[in-house]
């Protein structure tokens, strides 16, 4: 018996240490730096009549000095289309291609050339119906669909975002904040 249990103190022993000599406490989160994912900035408002959007490429650096953050081309894709489209019940009710254009920019770590942004400069077709004196109705139009190709990187982005008016998005907010009363 004490022949096992000196073979088993062994064993736990020698896994203990190999495991403490095998563990290191760096993490390198920069593994594929060949990737590039790209992000997308935008805050659409159905009512309004300039519409845009951002895309540019995501990146970690390690020291600010190192990087070429002044360089615009590190931060945008070269070329980029950007359709929305107005839906109901899965229809397409109408379509728009953003063109790109560029924005002024403060100044920062970032290059100060200014971003490249797609803009929509069209009031859209969006009408409220069904409304009364004291509730304007809801949008005749359920969702706006958005395709993102980056030619760059071969890649297509769909997504969509239901329509709301914003007197239904205040009497909404309205009822949770009763509810947590």
């Amino acid at each position: 018996m004490s022949y096992a249990f000196s073979s088993i103190r062994l064993v736990s022993l020698f896994l203990v240490s190999l495991s403490i000599i095998g563990c290191t406490t760096d993490i390198d989160i920069l593994t594929d730096k060949s990737k590039t994912v790209p992000v997308v900035f935008s805050l659409i408002n159905p009512w309004d009549s300039v519409h845009s959007i951002r895309v540019q490429r995501s990146f970690l650096i390690r020291d600010k000095e190192g990087a070429k953050l002044q360089d615009s081309d590190s931060l945008y894709f070269e070329k980029v289309d950007i359709r929305m489209a107005g839906l109901v019940d899965g229809v397409e009710r109408f379509s728009y291609d953003f063109e790109k254009t560029f924005v002024d920019k403060d100044s920062g770590d970032f290059t100060g050339d200014g971003h490249h942004v797609y803009q929509l400069n069209q009031k859209l077709p969006i009408e409220l119906i069904g409304g009364d004196e004291l509730n304007p109705g809801r949008p005749d139009n359920h969702f706006l669909a958005f395709t993102i190709y980056i030619y760059d990187l071969d890649t297509l982005i769909n997504h969509q975002i239901p329509v709301f008016s914003h007197i239904i998005i205040r009497n909404r907010l309205q009822k949770i904040i009763q509810r947590s009363k």
